[in-house]
């Protein structure tokens, strides 16, 4: 269970180690990887996942049925409010969403105005928009996350490039952040 007691008597939360956040995503991201290659579209996945004492993975539950929460903007913000709810009452050590998704990529010294955006017609809409299958990986302290483009050429299989897991707190050291309703999900 991720709620151990501490030496004061109260819930204590068990720490997981980057290193095994980072074994956690390699194992969901070459997972999807080989989805992406059948030629398949990437369905929405929750995983629930647990850790023994020494940090090391001790079980994942997946939750599928996920698509109709990805039809409108109000499944997203309904799932978003679920996978919170979730991380909170199960007492899994990390919560795993993997969805295909539209991304910007852009330099993080240029500020991206989120009201233009979405004024705009939002990701979608911006011709210079990636297809792309995210990774959120949550623990009960900090939030991690990588896009991993999806190449499509004329001819041949598709491909997924694994990116870059990104660190604690939604924001990586060369100045990546997330922004979105599956942002920091454990605030």
């Amino acid at each position: 269970m991720t709620a151990m007691k501490g030496d004061n008597g109260k819930a204590a939360v068990k720490t997981i180690s980057r290193a095994a956040v980072q074994a956690l995503h390699d194992h969901v991201a070459h997972i999807s990887q080989g989805i992406i290659g059948a030629g398949e579209t990437h369905q929405p996945i929750i995983a629930l996942a647990e850790f023994d004492d020494q940090g090391g993975l001790k079980g994942v539950r997946l939750i599928g049925g996920l698509q109709e929460f990805f039809a409108d903007n109000a499944g997203k913000d309904q799932l978003a409010g679920i996978m919170r709810r979730l991380l909170a009452l199960l007492g899994v050590d990390a919560l795993i969403l993997v969805a295909e998704a539209w991304a910007l990529i852009r330099d993080a010294s240029v500020p991206i105005d989120l009201a233009a955006l979405a004024k705009s017609g939002g990701v979608k809409a911006q011709p210079d928009r990636v297809e792309c299958v995210t990774i959120n990986i949550t623990t009960k302290s900090d939030q991690y996350f990588s896009i991993n483009p999806i190449i499509r050429k004329a001819g041949k299989a598709p491909r997924m490039e694994i990116g870059k897991l990104q660190g604690a707190g939604g924001a990586s050291p060369d100045g990546g952040e997330q922004s979105g309703r599956f942002a920091l999900l454990s605030e």
